[in-house]
């Protein structure tokens, strides 16, 4: 109960309020944390072992988010034919190399480049679409038009803002980056899709899976392994530039 409604944009308070509604039983504020904690680590940990089959134009964008009272960047690339979330990023800074770590995570998820790959104007995608997808077509563009635009990703920025929101500001990097994790987790595997059918975005990539709620992850009883953390993703576990 607490997992699914805190990744559907439910506050702390409110989840013990239901649970002690539903359940009788009314768990601390810390008691729920330490519940996300925990499942968000292990959903994390488990769906990770999953490659995607994308198709072949994917969109890339970044949007700013409040940490700690000072300007984030949160960057992310979906595939437009899955919906799946490629890989994302925080930064806070918006450079050439941030670009490039995007692509080059969304890159190893696939296991292949892109055909087309469309942005925004930021003059920092030129250069490392042309080093990272180096046959790729970039196409620059701009939100809300009728064809190769952003409009996917500025969708998936705007249910992220919304949660955001219920969050009451993220407090600092780490828990910024375990909810973004956990976030992409249920956006890919467990939340489904209107625009797919009510599919997720897993079962559109063609991933066979069991695991596709939360009471699924917490009967995993899978614990975090460390050495199975690649260096790209450590490098992503990182928010260079802080000021």
């Amino acid at each position: 109960t607490a997992m699914n409604e805190y990744y559907a944009g439910i506050s702390i308070n409110d989840i013990r309020k239901c649970i002690k509604q539903e359940k009788g039983y009314y768990p601390s504020q810390s008691t729920v944390y330490q519940w996300v904690d925990k499942f968000t680590d292990m959903a994390v940990n488990h769906f990770n072992q999953y490659k995607p089959q994308v198709g072949n134009v994917w969109t890339a964008d970044e949007t700013v988010l409040k940490l700690d009272g000072k300007d984030v960047w949160l960057w992310d690339i979906i595939d437009e034919k899955t919906r799946f979330l490629l890989a994302t990023k925080m930064s806070y800074t918006r450079t050439i190399n941030d670009a490039k770590i995007l692509f080059k995570l969304a890159k190893e998820k696939a296991g292949k480049s892109p055909d087309i790959v469309i942005t925004d104007k930021l003059k920092a995608y030129i250069e490392a679409a042309g080093d990272i997808f180096e046959d790729a077509e970039h196409k620059r563009s701009k939100p809300f038009t009728d064809t190769e635009s952003t409009n996917k990703i500025e969708r998936f920025h705007s249910t992220l803002k919304e949660r955001t929101k219920v969050m009451r500001g993220l407090k600092d990097a780490n828990s910024a980056l375990e909810f973004t994790d956990g976030f992409i987790a249920y956006y890919n595997f467990i939340r489904p899709h209107d625009a797919l059918d009510r599919r997720t975005s897993a079962e559109e990539a063609g991933i066979k899976y069991d695991v596709k709620n939360w009471t699924g992850v917490i009967r995993l009883g899978q614990t975090i392994k460390p050495e199975s953390i690649s260096e790209m993703q450590i490098e992503r576990r990182t928010i260079p530039g802080k000021p």
